[in-house]
């Protein structure tokens, strides 16, 4: 059965792709251009098991890597200059965090006892706050100097890097060995169909036909089919006119 499948980064198999691809990627041979979008593409065999090998084509986005950690750049300082006028208050957050993380691992008695003990000693106005706590701890470290009493916010840079290793790239796995270029159209035009599928439940109300006859459900679908045309044609004029602005 052939497929064609966007692989999420959230296993090993993606990290061992990544680190093949970006040894064997060459930036001018393997430069390919889809629409507006320049990307280095590359196929990597992978055994899937001893009677099974699938591929890989590995796509690297220069331009959305840079957007990426423009914007992390960006955030972090946004966050630190508002970290730092009460960091005092986003140390706790992020000790109290730390804490009952710690809590729900322990298995001893007592130190489960000391935990809670320090959790009820933080009295945090969570009011104030206003980031998530993973995207805090991702981006900011607070560390407190116990001799002043005074707080240092720094970049958190392993996490950070963390969040930019995976930017820009994707990962296409198939059952057959395509060219990149070919494999990425490929996906690109499944995904336009996709979208149509999703349109038409959602934007259009087809989610249920409720329908009992073969020549009301023909009815139905044609009328559907004009209007996503119609709604295609406005989503372009919007688009290029500059009007979702």
């Amino acid at each position: 059965i052939d497929f064609l499948i966007s692989l999420p980064f959230t296993s090993k198999l993606p990290e061992e792709i990544l680190e093949k691809a970006k040894s064997q990627m060459n930036q001018l041979t393997d430069s390919i251009i889809v629409g507006s979008d320049f990307l280095i593409g590359k196929t990597i065999p992978v055994q899937w098991d001893a009677e099974h090998e699938i591929y890989a084509n590995a796509y690297y986005n220069p331009l959305h890597a840079t957007n990426k950690r423009i914007d992390i750049i960006e955030k972090y300082n946004e966050m630190r200059s508002i970290v730092s006028g009460k960091p005092k208050v986003y140390y706790d957050y992020i000790l109290e965090d730390t804490l009952r993380q710690q809590l729900k691992k322990a298995t001893d008695a007592e130190e489960s006892k000391r935990l809670k003990a320090e959790l009820g000693k933080l009295n945090i106005d969570k009011s104030s706050i206003v980031y998530d706590i993973n995207e805090l701890k991702k981006i900011l470290e607070i560390r407190e100097n116990e001799d002043t009493n005074q707080y240092e916010v720094l970049p958190n840079e392993k996490g950070i890097e963390e969040l930019l290793k995976t930017s820009g790239w994707m990962i296409i796995l198939t059952r057959r060995q395509t060219d990149p270029l070919e494999s990425i159209k490929a996906f690109r035009d499944k995904d336009v169909v996709e979208k149509v599928f999703k349109r038409s439940k959602n934007n259009i109300d087809l989610n249920r036909l409720r329908v009992h006859g073969n020549a009301a459900l023909q009815s139905k679908l044609f009328i559907a089919f004009i209007s996503s045309i119609i709604l295609s044609y406005i989503n372009n004029t919007m688009s290029k006119k500059g009007l979702y602005k």
